[in-house]
């Protein structure tokens, strides 16, 4: 009798239909994409790596990208919304599995009241980005006192990651001098692993600088 009803009103069979045909594309989400384009105005060639679009309704409409321009990382934000006034600053927190939040100050382009960019952490968050397993996770402040906010997966990324590290590649992996570890670096660097190997890396360091102390 069920049965019946059913395929007795067309109209509700085809609702039933395009509900589950479209059902699957509310979850799914695209994998990080790996770009290779050159600027018609410079006739420069850069690279990027760019998010992937989110379910619309869970998350706020966040994209980021990872770009590779004049042998220079850079993190880049977008959004539908309004983020700070023209090169403006504003902070971005984020997030990578389980690891403490990360806040970044980055500054909308001159042209753009919603795209950031922050060009001296772009190195630290590619590398927590490819040893991550699950997912990086950003909050936006928005110049209206809201808060922007979205979930990326990291478990398909790793591919396009790791051919933007190669197109920027470190200044000791190029073979030129090796570039200077500063106490902000180690700071950032500390903030990315877990409680216990933050005292792991403590203990080290109480145990060099006695060892330093008593060669002195």
């Amino acid at each position: 009798m069920f049965c019946f009803q059913l395929f007795k009103k067309p109209a509700q069979f085809g609702l039933l239909l395009l509900h589950v045909s479209f059902a699957p594309a509310a979850v799914s989400a695209e994998s990080w994409q790996y770009h290779q384009d050159l600027d018609r105005l410079s006739n420069e060639a850069y690279s990027s790596v760019t998010s992937p679009t989110l379910p619309r309704g869970l998350y706020d409409d966040l994209k980021v990208t990872i770009m590779c321009r004049q042998q220079s990382l850079q993190v880049i934000i977008d959004s539908d919304s309004f983020i700070a006034s023209q090169d403006r600053q504003f902070e971005m927190e984020y997030q990578l599995d389980k690891q403490a939040p990360v806040t970044l100050i980055m500054r909308t382009f001159p042209d753009s009241k919603r795209k950031g960019v922050n060009t001296t952490e772009a190195k630290a968050l590619l590398d927590g980005m490819l040893v991550s397993q699950d997912k990086l996770y950003i909050r936006v402040k928005t110049m209206l006192k809201d808060v922007l906010a979205a979930t990326f997966p990291l478990n398909n990324a790793h591919q396009a990651l790791e051919k933007i590290m190669s197109d920027c590649p470190t200044p000791s992996s190029s073979g030129t001098t090796e570039a200077t570890f500063s106490v902000h670096d180690f700071e950032h660097a500390l903030k990315q692993l877990s409680p216990d190997q933050q005292q792991h890396v403590l203990n080290a360091i109480k145990t060099l600088l006695t060892t330093m102390k008593q060669a002195q």
